[in-house]
């Protein structure tokens, strides 16, 4: 798991309180790598009409601990995987 720490602080530049409680949420869900978390997280970031380049700034702030690496393990039924980390920073286009 990694730490806040590791992360980095959210940006000085997002001052709206409400706005740094969603990006806290989103940074949680994401480093507890919850998928469907996240998504409700980035989708009120974005009924909050928060700019694009902000939410994808602070997506990759948040998951760049993980993408430095060439694949992520993860296990399916007791069979360990590796999927490679391009999925990660495709993604990141389609927003």
């Amino acid at each position: 798991m990694v730490s806040y720490e590791e992360v980095g602080p959210i940006a000085v530049s997002i001052t709206d309180p409400a706005a740094r409680m969603k990006y806290e949420n989103f940074r949680e869900n994401i480093l507890s790598r919850d998928q469907v978390a996240s998504l409700g997280a980035m989708h009120d970031l974005l009924k909050m009409d928060r700019p694009i380049k902000e939410i994808l700034s602070e997506t990759v702030r948040n998951h760049a601990p993980y993408t430095h690496v060439p694949y992520h393990q993860r296990i399916d039924e007791g069979i360990v995987r590796f999927v490679n980390n391009d999925h990660c920073l495709l993604s990141a286009s389609a927003t």
